[in-house]
């Protein structure tokens, strides 16, 4: 006679959790949304948006190129209003 050997398991059931369970307020996102630039996806990544977006350490980038950046920024900041004030104007 062979000796048969039987293996047991054990099932496992992982319990429901009750909707009522659910802490709500920690699925709850408490950032802002970034705001939408109008316009071409590509105005998205000019210069003035991805520095504006990441920043410049003023200490790695030095006083001359930081005052350079920031002349060259505002200049794309102030067409990109006038483009946007004229389009807005031309619909309105």
């Amino acid at each position: 006679m062979a000796c048969v050997q039987r293996k047991t398991y054990t099932l496992v059931v992982a319990a429901v959790v009750d909707i009522l369970d659910i802490k709500w307020e920690t699925l709850v996102s408490e950032e802002k949304p970034k705001p939408v630039i109008p316009g071409s996806a590509l105005r998205r990544f000019t210069a003035h948006h991805i520095l504006r977006e990441i920043g410049v350490s003023a200490a790695f980038a030095g006083d001359a190129l930081l005052q350079r950046l920031k002349s060259v920024c505002q200049q794309e900041m102030d067409d990109e209003a006038a483009r946007l004030a004229a389009a807005a104007a031309d619909d309105g």
